[in-house]
């Protein structure tokens, strides 16, 4: 799904681009646990979503001006 979104962002418009970062740092908040996972530091999880939300409103100040 994610990969999908990027390509409509690449092919037909950069907003799915910005949907598809906000929805996969959702995506990490929602589906991992909050101790950690299988070698995943507990604190990668929130700054993996924050990431993507940061990249996301990099692409929008980008693309709005």
């Amino acid at each position: 799904m994610f990969f999908v979104l990027a390509l409509f962002g690449l092919w037909f418009d950069w907003w799915w681009l910005a949907v598809g970062l906000v929805a996969h740092g959702g995506w990490d908040l929602a589906h991992h646990p909050r101790r950690g996972h299988r070698g995943v530091p507990a604190w990668y999880v929130p700054f993996c979503a924050a990431y993507d939300w940061a990249v996301a409103a990099v692409v929008v100040a980008y693309y709005m001006v």
